[in-house]
């Protein structure tokens, strides 16, 4: 399955999501596309993808993935950011995740 975003950019991963069941790392990138994060919840394929890996992974998000891990369930009690616009918004969407606007930043990847 390949993942095509307007412009010049392709990701082609190059196993399924059986494959997140052994992570020891799972990256989830930034988006701004609308969707049920947005309302505090994921479905389908990504809802099945986030329960795969297992509670011992380091997670990682750039800018605005991290609400897709946090509607997933996977930052509750756990501390966390985002893009610094949009704390406040998550920190109440989202109330069981830790949410700081403290942490260090590099060209809008936080981890």
């Amino acid at each position: 399955m390949a993942w095509v975003a307007p412009g010049p950019y392709r990701i082609e991963p190059g196993h399924g999501p059986e494959a997140l069941q052994d992570a020891d790392t799972v990256v989830i990138p930034g988006t701004h596309a609308p969707g049920r994060r947005m309302h505090g919840t994921v479905g389908g394929r990504l809802a099945e993808a986030l329960a795969r890996f297992p509670p011992t992974a380091r997670l990682m998000s750039i800018c605005t993935g991290a609400p897709v891990l946090a509607a997933a369930g996977r930052l509750d009690g756990r501390p966390a950011t985002t893009h610094w616009a949009r704390v406040a918004e998550f920190r109440a969407l989202y109330p069981r995740c830790a949410w700081t606007s403290r942490c260090s930043t590099s060209t809008t990847v936080t981890c």
